[in-house]
C-alpha cells in the first residue's frame, strides 16, 4: 500500500499490509518532495503499481493532496477507484491504464 506519508514511518503500519512512502527515490524512502503537478503524481503511481502496489492510501493530514492533483479531471477515474472514504483516509485501489 502506497502511503502519502511525508516521511513518517507510523504512517506505513497498517494492519497486516506492508506500507511504502509515496513518493519515494530508489531505494524506497520518502523522496522529500511532493511531485510536481498532476502529471508526475499520476507517472509516479504507475510507476508503483507496475511494481506491484496495488493500494494508495491518502490520510487525513494529507487530505490536501487531491485537491493539489487534480489538474485533470480524468486523473482519479482512469487511474484509480476511492474503496473507502472517511474521517481518517481515502483509500483507493490503483486500476491498471487501459491503452
Amino acid at each position: 500500500m502506497l502511503v502519502v506519508s511525508r516521511g513518517d514511518d507510523e504512517l506505513l503500519v497498517l494492519d497486516g499490509r506492508r506500507g511504502l512512502h509515496f513518493p519515494q527515490d530508489e531505494p524506497g524512502v520518502f523522496a522529500g518532495h511532493y511531485p510536481a503537478d498532476s502529471d508526475a503524481a499520476i507517472a509516479a503511481l504507475e510507476r508503483m503499481r507496475s511494481d506491484g502496489c496495488s493500494y494508495f492510501v491518502v490520510p487525513r493530514p494529507g487530505l490536501w493532496w487531491l485537491d493539489h492533483y487534480t489538474a485533470s479531471p480524468s486523473i482519479w477515474r482512469n487511474n484509480a477507484v476511492s474503496v473507502v472514504r472517511d474521517e481518517a483516509c481515502v483509500l483507493y485501489e490503483l486500476r491498471e491504464v487501459e491503452a
